[in-house]
């Protein structure tokens, strides 16, 4: 045997290292308690890793001491004159999609010359192994050597005694010859999977993500800004990583009686919420880039017709502008151009002197609205649309209870009421016919969010449902008892603020109690006030808790 190593024959290991790490710590559990005790596995290969598992490089210089000679005259004499006649064949050939050099007809079969050891070099030559431990013959270029066996290697090429390593359960030789597994901030030592991948038990906030075995759980994804949460999730910008979140907003926001940061929104780009830095009302639309740059006012200053306080503001948007009532009592409702370049103009009076609760137009950040539509939830409560426009009064689509939360799936409306329902009725109709969706028990919905094939909703009672939007069939996917403060989904998870706290449920195997879905805590982060908004994106969940703005990994 020559002094090349071999790894594990035919594996492909390189690169997976940071997801194996990554997956130890996201489990389904708080991103607080995500890394202690869990095993980080990591298939990656070193350098040196990589050399030792290929063929060509441990047989060619094998066989120029054990197999070149042999395979040299063994080619030419026999190899040739016996190719030639068992390879003499019309038809019948038959070709190996998986290796698209097997050009050469040998035997009725086509084969490549160069790797075949079969037929190395020529047809029907043979390649011998050495007869040592776990030594296997191979055929690089066409010239027959040895290499080692899969999963085993000869890591010690002076001794002569073959591939005699296993690579799979030496934490010395994990993988490859000389592939250490470090120890550095884990909790036991660590081990060697029989498959060759170093298994790692991390101290708690921290993992394994670097591409060498050796370094063990080196990042400290508790507060490490390029890896916070997860191996590579970036806050980006200057953004600090605090409880395995990233802080976009950095206490830049103030708390006004627990009534700051309520509503989340986004065009895409930005995150958008009401609130004001000084502390008090009145309050102003502010605005951050997705990865904490930008922290602004779009609000001008000065401006006096800044959202109201009441429950914490509720705000809308559409392509051009933001709508919200701008005072207590919910009775004038404003529209704001997203640029900030003039004062919020009113839009409509409401004189039924009711708190207004939740706001959303027929648009979005890419469409422009036509109406926007707000619920009130004292004086008879009831579902209102005002003209973006402008109208004298707002036009009262449905009323004779209390009503929460909106959600627009197409064109289809959907709100709660006090009456333990659902209620549905189209935007584009000029007087829109009200239909019932879906009834409970106990208490009215607090918040609903949809994919386009269920609504996902949570009852008073704080259990979440997903109701088929075709069969209205009622499916639950999380109880025990959670206030929302903000609902959304992207399809595979719904994400739930709630009891201070934000979960995250799966469309897909959930029914569990809410507490096995906890996702992060209050308790992580630097201002304990609980969770509200929540908006997510294709790559992150971003969330509010009253005073600062938050980015999370999914």
């Amino acid at each position: 045997m020559g002094r090349a190593r071999a790894g594990l024959a035919g594996w492909t290991i390189a690169g997976v290292i940071a997801l194996v790490g990554c997956e130890a710590v996201l489990g389904t559990g708080s991103l607080g308690d995500r890394s202690a005790g869990e095993d980080s596995g990591s298939d990656s290969t070193t350098t040196d890793g990589s050399s030792d598992g290929s063929g060509s490089s441990s047989g060619s210089s094998s066989g120029s001491s054990s197999g070149s000679s042999s395979g040299s005259s063994s080619g030419s004499d026999g190899g040739s004159s016996s190719g030639g006649d068992s390879g003499a064949h019309d038809s019948g050939a038959i070709a190996d999609a998986s290796n698209p050099d097997a050009t050469t007809l040998c035997d009725g079969g086509l084969v490549d010359l160069k790797t075949d050891p079969d037929n190395c070099g020529s047809c029907g030559h043979v390649c011998a192994g050495s007869g040592l431990s776990h030594v296997i013959a191979t055929c690089a270029a066409g010239i027959c050597g040895t290499g080692c066996a899969t999963g085993w290697g000869d890591c010690e090429p002076d001794a002569g005694q073959g591939c005699t390593f296993s690579l799979g359960g030496d934490p010395s030789n994990c993988g490859a010859c000389g592939n250490v597994c470090g120890n550095a901030n884990t909790t036991k030592a660590p081990t060697c999977s029989s498959t060759g991948q170093c298994v790692f038990s991390c101290a708690a906030g921290t993992t394994h993500c670097s591409a060498s075995d050796a370094t063990g759980c080196e990042t400290t994804i508790e507060t490490d800004p390029s890896n916070c949460g997860e191996c590579g999730f970036a806050c980006g910008g200057t953004v600090t990583c605090t409880g395995y979140v990233c802080r976009l907003t950095a206490g830049a926001e103030t708390i006004s009686n627990r009534q700051g940061i309520n509503t989340l929104l986004t065009d895409g780009t930005e995150l958008y919420w009401a609130n004001d830095p000084g502390g008090g009302p009145p309050f102003a639309v502010r605005g951050v880039d997705k990865d904490g740059t930008n922290l602004h006012s779009v609000t001008p200053s000065g401006d006096p017709n800044g959202p109201g306080t009441t429950g914490g503001p509720s705000l809308a948007l559409d392509q051009n502008d933001f709508y919200y009532f701008a005072d207590t009592y919910g009775s004038a409702m404003y529209r704001l151009n997203k640029l900030g370049s003039q004062d919020a103009q009113q839009i409509s009076f409401h004189a039924v002197g009711a708190s207004a609760n939740a706001v959303l137009t027929d648009g979005n950040a890419t469409v422009a609205a036509t109406n926007v539509y707000f619920t009130q939830t004292t004086n008879g409560g009831g579902v209102y649309r005002v003209p973006v426009g402008g109208a004298t009064t707002a036009t009262n689509i449905w009323g004779g209870a209390d009503c929460t939360t909106l959600l627009l799936q197409g064109t289809t409306m959907y709100f709660g009421t006090g009456q333990n329902t659902i209620l549905a009725f189209d935007v584009t109709q000029t007087m829109p016919t009200v239909k019932n969706f879906a009834s409970f028990s106990t208490y009215p919905p607090n918040g609903m969010a949809s994919d386009g094939t269920s609504l996902y909703v949570i009852d008073g009672d704080g259990n979440l449902y997903a109701i088929n939007l075709t069969t209205q069939n009622k499916t639950t996917l999380a109880s025990g008892g959670v206030n929302p403060g903000a609902v959304v989904t992207d399809g595979v998870y719904v994400y739930v603020a709630g009891a201070n706290n934000l979960y995250r449920v799966p469309i897909i195997g959930g029914g569990g109690a809410f507490s096995s879905y906890l996702y992060v805590s209050y308790t992580q982060l630097p201002n304990t006030s609980g969770i509200a908004g929540v908006v997510v994106d294709a790559n992150a969940i971003y969330f509010a808790n009253y005073a600062d703005v938050y980015k999370v990994h999914k």
